[in-house]
């Protein structure tokens, strides 16, 4: 009887699993459309949508028939498959498939709308029966299985699957929807989900991403019903049905392009700073390659605008250029360079089927360009009133903090140069950023000094007023004291001071700045002339150099 039992119950286990999930029908596949929705500024915005009736009647997400500005989009092109590897037909130039929106949610926590299809021929198409669904006797763990027209998946249909999560809150405001693990992206929107039985269960809407993973939620079919009732009262069904569609014929013709262009992975914009000898002003000149743009077609058109608002439209607020066949793209004006915070360009870029591309935005820091611009500058100052080195000045001042007309240097043991710390006209984050580059970047470990703990207990006078890095007396890795982070002893006293832990970047670097004003030593211009600014054998003159050599060095920025 034991080995009956068994037998019994692992054929039980093979033809009935827990959640054993019905292969995708060819009814699922064809009833399952593309969403092509071109609004008034000659945008398109791309989604799936689910046909549930026969009369054409399509159910999607309210977001997929919006434009940038909340307002909906009355007619959309519809695109039809009848097989897993067709690409979606939108009909024939002057014969497009075309569908009004009728209805969509008007709070929140709902995103849903209905289309009907222009059906002047009683056309019967396939469709999926949403009514008998229920979606609340979903099961944690059951699959889900998706179907739609992602980005991400080229012009055919895509399917994903994943376990079914849970219910939403009504604390998030997301009591109207479920969770799953499916993997959902841009222009899964609209599109269906099926629970284990293969019945029509939600929407895909969105994805909501934690500092982790990420979940996947599905406007649920009981809260599309819930509020179908609502609207159109307990016939709702009948309702629906019995409504006509009044499509206008559209402006614009669908074609076979409709991916607008964008930014390949690990594409940018690029720049440079043109210096003005006449007026003396800087200004940034920015292109960007054709190589860095993923776009089947050509780039016609770049809609611009540079300045302090990151929230400007550049088709509204901003100028146009046509791009030269087959050409890079280089934005014909350069803009001026200000000396305070944060500019912005923005792009979008036009295809020649008329796709625009979402924003591209590329950020200049006034912050960024200190780092290059004032040193540079400070350097170029100091290395014209250099006289000559002088090997008994340096000694006197080895290791030391020094400060003349209220710019501080290092006088490095290490490199026999000085480096500048910091000018009033600097912020403090270039004291932390450039001490910690002097402890940690590849370009900063000639000018710091590793040494072992049981030497660093003894503090040896042969590394007073160096900038150490302790490492474990097997030299297996860095020590676990302060010292490990980055530390100085002064040269006027022996103390050990932990300037590492003060320049990591979580600090804004005025602690650093406040202990090393404690430490300088005044040193007159004579003197300070006599040891040599920067030098050319370390990485400081390396960075600055390729800074010039790519035009990317503002000089008059400063002083406007």
């Amino acid at each position: 009887m034991k080995k009956l039992l068994l037998i019994f119950v692992f054929t039980a286990s093979v033809v009935v699993p827990l959640n054993f999930v019905y292969a995708i029908t060819q009814t699922q596949i064809s009833s399952e459309v593309q969403i092509v929705c071109p609004d008034s500024y000659g945008n398109w915005y791309s989604g799936s949508g689910t046909i549930i009736d026969s009369k054409g009647i399509i159910l999607t997400n309210k977001h997929v028939v919006t434009d940038q500005y909340g307002d909906i989009i009355s007619a959309c092109f519809i695109g039809f498959v009848s097989s897993a590897n067709d690409e979606p037909d939108f009909g024939a130039k002057d014969n497009y498939n075309l569908a009004e929106v009728k209805y969509y949610t008007a709070t929140s926590d709902m995103d849903a709308a209905i289309l009907y299809l222009a059906n002047p021929t009683n056309k019967i198409y396939p469709y999926i029966n949403i009514w008998n669904s229920d979606s609340s006797k979903l099961r944690l763990g059951d699959k889900i299985e998706v179907i739609g027209y992602p980005s991400i998946g080229g012009s055919t249909i895509t399917y994903t699957s994943g376990d079914f999560s849970g219910f939403g809150s009504k604390s998030d405001g997301t009591q109207n929807y479920l969770k799953t693990t499916a993997i959902l992206e841009h222009g899964n929107s609209g599109g269906a989900a099926y629970n284990p039985k293969g019945q029509f269960i939600g929407i895909p809407t969105m994805v909501v991403s934690g500092p982790l993973n990420s979940l996947a939620y599905l406007l649920s079919v009981n809260s599309i019903k819930s509020w179908l009732s609502d609207v159109l009262g307990s016939d709702y069904k009948n309702a629906i049905i019995d409504q006509t569609p009044s499509v206008q014929e559209l402006e614009k013709n669908i074609q076979a392009d409709i991916a607008p262009p964008k930014l390949k992975s690990g594409g940018f914009i690029d720049y440079n700073v043109i210096n003005n000898t006449k007026n003396k002003k800087s200004y940034i000149r920015y292109n960007l390659l054709i190589s860095n743009i993923q776009e089947s077609g050509t780039v016609t058109k770049v809609y611009y605008y540079f300045g302090r608002n990151k929230s400007v439209d550049p088709l509204l607020g901003g100028s146009v250029y046509s791009v030269p066949v087959g050409k890079d793209i280089q934005i014909p004006k350069d803009f001026l360079l200000r000396n305070n915070g944060t500019s912005y360009l923005i792009i979008k870029l036009e295809d020649d089927s008329g796709n625009i591309s979402t924003p591209i935005i590329n950020s200049w820091q006034f912050d960024d360009a200190v780092k290059v611009g004032i040193e540079n500058s400070i350097y170029n100052q100091a290395l014209l009133k250099y006289k000559k080195a002088n090997e008994f000045v340096f000694n006197k001042y080895k290791g030391l903090f020094v400060r003349n007309n209220k710019t501080i240097w290092w006088v490095s043991p290490k490199q026999k140069v000085r480096y500048l710390v910091y000018q009033e006209s600097l912020p403090t984050t270039f004291v932390r950023d450039t001490l910690h580059n002097w402890f940690w970047s590849n370009w900063g470990k000639p000018i710091s000094t590793g040494i072992l703990s049981r030497k660093l207990n003894s503090k040896p006078k042969n590394v007073w007023g160096h900038l150490l890095v302790e490492y474990k007396n097997d030299e297996s890795g860095l020590a676990d004291a302060r010292c490990g982070e980055g530390c100085y002893i002064n040269p006027k006293d022996g103390r050990l001071i932990y300037l590492g832990e003060m320049v990591n970047y979580k600090k804004s670097g005025k602690g650093a700045l406040l202990t090393i004003k404690s430490l300088v030593v005044d040193i007159p211009e004579n003197d300070l002339n006599l040891i040599e600014p920067l030098g050319k054998s370390n990485d400081n003159y390396k960075r600055i150099k390729w800074a010039k050599d790519h035009n990317q060095l503002p000089l008059y920025i400063f002083k406007q």
